[in-house]
């Protein structure tokens, strides 16, 4: 008789399984996020994406768009889950700095994967609606929003199920 074991060398009904209970749960529990996909250097001429060469073969004075310089137009919403924390002030220097401003923000594998249509990577933006400044210097108007910048990617180590294959990815 075979011995008993959930990890098989492809991915079975096991994995898919729990794969859509995850995908369920950051649906449920989880918060919109944008992301502004990145898409590499463009041509400064042209506009169009660049052959594989060297960014700084690009000169800095020919970006069009310095905010969004080689980002799609497009928008994607993913769902993600990350904890909430207090931004504190660093006052011990001359000026002022932020002490814990990175943000781990973790996402299901195969949702992002579905979404954009690649993993996501370091350079993609993130926009987060639910943290929009509504009342910003006293101008009602405008809603003052809220972006990061994707910095390292990897498995998250509590998105290994049981049958040792991951399903999350945490993103600083």
């Amino acid at each position: 008789m075979p011995r008993l074991s959930i990890y098989k060398p492809e991915k079975s009904a096991d994995y898919r399984f729990i794969d859509r209970n995850i995908k369920e749960t950051f649906q449920i529990g989880g918060t919109d996020i944008f992301v502004h996909k990145y898409l590499g250097p463009k041509e400064p001429e042209t506009g169009t994406p660049s052959q594989p060469r060297s960014v700084s073969d690009i000169p800095e004075t020919k970006i069009q768009d310095l905010l969004f310089l080689e980002y799609s137009d497009d928008l994607y919403t993913l769902r993600g889950i990350y904890n909430v924390q207090d931004l504190d002030f660093d006052l011990s220097q001359f000026g002022m700095f932020l002490q814990n401003d990175t943000v781990f923000i973790t996402f299901h594998m195969n949702s992002t994967v579905e979404a954009i249509g690649r993993k996501l990577m370091p350079g993609d933006v993130f926009e987060l609606p639910h943290l929009k400044d509504e009342y910003a210097l006293n101008d009602f108007q405008v809603s003052l929003k809220r972006f990061y910048v994707v910095e390292d990617i990897n498995r998250s180590a509590e998105g290994f199920s049981q049958t040792w294959y991951p399903h999350l990815y945490r993103c600083k």
